[in-house]
């Protein structure tokens, strides 16, 4: 009994659920593209569920990651897709996890311009060079990945 009341109050702990907006500008088209929906990360896995403008849920459980599209049809992605979309949610999750924003093994951490721009440290770092996080009243409000290739996702919360 001890054992479940420990896991329930762990799987509390580490569960977290936010409303988005997804502004992800692609630069080889110079278009800016609008997405909306719901973030869950909790201790066994991380769920993008897009609502508008199409339907598609996005899951990860650290190892393997599939897409759900509205037709229910369910796909395991392989290769690059795997990797571009494992590097996007861990970095959702380190970013949202980052309680204090400090320099620390995943982030070196600057205040510039009024805003915190993270570094990665990690393989993260030859995709993303920069993310600007927004913090209002102690808590991150959006965030923004520059990437390398000039393509920028910015994730605001509702």
């Amino acid at each position: 009994m001890r054992f479940i009341i420990f896991l329930l109050i762990n799987i509390t702990l580490f569960a977290n659920t936010f409303n988005f907006n997804e502004y992800r500008f692609v630069h080889a088209v110079g278009t800016t593209f609008t997405k909306s929906g719901t973030i869950q990360i909790d201790a066994q896995k991380i769920t993008i569920e897009y609502k508008k403008p199409n339907y598609k849920k996005i899951i990860s459980d650290g190892e393997n990651i599939s897409i759900e599209d509205d037709s229910h049809i369910v796909k395991n992605l392989k290769g690059r897709a795997l990797f571009y979309t494992k590097a996007y949610m861990t970095l959702i999750v380190d970013v949202e996890n980052s309680k204090e924003l400090k320099s620390n093994k995943l982030f070196d951490v600057k205040d510039e311009d009024g805003k915190k721009i993270l570094y990665p440290k990690n393989e993260m770092k030859k995709q993303v060079p920069k993310i600007e996080v927004d913090v209002i009243n102690g808590k991150i409000q959006k965030f923004k990945m520059f990437m390398l290739n000039e393509d920028t996702v910015e994730i605001v919360k509702e």
